[in-house]
């Protein structure tokens, strides 16, 4: 019994077909593979760029926090410095009453 030509022909056809297929979808995936260690390439240096960016923030908050101490301080010295040279003024005023 023999093989029609076009039977082989058609069984060249689906073979070459389905190779086709098969080193399409292996390109995809390799590509797909690529994208995938990118993505997580950069994902981790958005990891340690958020990590760098929450130490900053964390630093210039206490930068923050301290320079408003100081303000609160100053602001104290500079009331009770209003309050002595006033009491300086009624004692030299007082006094010239004497």
């Amino acid at each position: 019994m023999a093989i029609e030509p076009w039977v082989v022909t058609a069984l060249i056809s689906a073979a070459s077909c389905v190779l086709a297929i098969v080193a399409t979808s292996h390109t995809l995936s390799k590509d797909k593979d690529a994208k995938d260690d990118e993505m997580a390439r950069r994902l981790s240096d958005i990891d340690i760029k958020l990590a760098v960016l929450d130490e900053k923030v964390e630093t210039l908050s206490e930068r923050v926090q301290r320079h408003n101490g100081v303000i609160e301080r100053v602001f104290k010295l500079e009331e009770q410095e209003r309050l002595n040279e006033q009491e300086i003024r009624e004692i030299k005023a007082g006094g010239t009453d004497d």
